[in-house]
């Protein structure tokens, strides 16, 4: 059997979460903070990135996030918000999708950091 990726491990702790099973629900919380500390933090991402728990479900997580531009000068130039959507697929293993203002064609640079982290084989407990 393949080991679980990131987002594989993130899918079942959300629908761990979602359980009413206060043993299953601690497991799943310890599983999310686990793989919710590497999401993309830093390299314009300052605030950080996080999953949108009301949004999400375990066949579709919804992340939120911002990017901090700069001009050509290397002065701050404001930001854009963005959601990104990530759901199974059963070729590629999943389709994401970034929603916001494509300044500075950002898009693509925000949904190739949050597919290498998503797609990186998600470490055992206790590693």
């Amino acid at each position: 059997m393949e080991p679980a990726t990131n987002i594989q491990v993130l899918a079942g702790a959300i629908a761990d979460i979602q359980n009413k099973s206060a043993t299953i629900a601690i497991r799943g919380h310890l599983a999310f903070k686990r793989i919710t500390d590497l999401l993309p933090s830093g390299s314009g991402l300052d605030s950080g990135s996080t999953v949108d728990l009301e949004k999400s479900s375990p066949s579709r997580i919804v992340f939120k996030t911002a990017f901090h531009h700069m001009d050509g000068n290397g002065y701050y130039a404001g930001w854009t918000e963005h959601t990104v959507v990530v759901v199974p697929d059963f070729i590629i293993n999943f389709n994401l999708t970034v929603t916001g203002r494509n300044r500075n064609d950002i898009k693509e640079y925000i949904a190739d950091i949050f597919r290498e982290v998503l797609a990186e084989e998600a470490e055992a407990d206790g590693e």
